[in-house]
């Protein structure tokens, strides 16, 4: 078997996985780097360089796979995790490797993972532009009960921050709501 594979990434700042991706890049005859798994989980972790000729790496420990995509100076610009049948693969074809001594360095700031899916972001985003723009002060008032269970303390500002920071779905309840009237 070759080392060698055509894959597709999604490169972004901080990794999405691919059921998230809503742009590819196919890049062809990538080879595969076996590393540790601290070095593969520093390289998700941190932000950093990496000694390398190459412009676009893809690593894997046996377990996962990455693909970094590197600046001239091999600062790592964009990361990739790899869609699951190809990263079954990649990591399937690691086993056979040594572990290669990759040379990088790591700066102490963190990456800042998205946790939200893309379709919840554009649902709150649309949840708070139509409760700043509506100029009926009922439904306003109406919204606030239905995400806290509560009227008397209708507060507006108090409403949008809590959308925006909305982790268990109540805006779901309200974008279902307004979707049906």
């Amino acid at each position: 078997m070759k080392n060698s594979f055509n894959i597709e990434v999604n490169f972004a700042d901080t990794p999405l996985q691919p059921y998230e991706w809503n742009r590819v890049s196919f890049i062809s005859g990538m080879k595969v780097l076996r590393v540790s798994t601290k070095c593969l989980e520093d390289l998700c972790t941190y932000h950093g360089l990496i000694e390398s000729e190459k412009k676009i790496l893809l690593l894997s420990d046996t377990k996962t796979s990455l693909a970094l995509k590197l600046d001239e100076k091999g600062r790592i610009v964009k990361r990739s995790f790899l869609d699951y049948s190809t990263d079954l693969d990649v990591s399937e074809f690691a086993n056979n490797l040594k572990i290669s001594e990759l040379s990088y360095s790591l700066s102490k700031k963190k990456l800042s993972y998205k946790m939200e899916l893309e379709e919840e972001t554009k649902m709150k985003e649309f949840l708070i532009k139509l409760i700043n723009s509506n100029k009926n002060e009922e439904k306003s008032r109406y919204l606030y009960y239905l995400y806290f269970d509560e009227i008397d303390d209708y507060d507006k500002d108090r409403l949008i921050a809590s959308i925006r920071t909305d982790e268990s779905g109540r805006c779901q309840k309200l974008y279902r709501f307004l979707i049906k009237n």
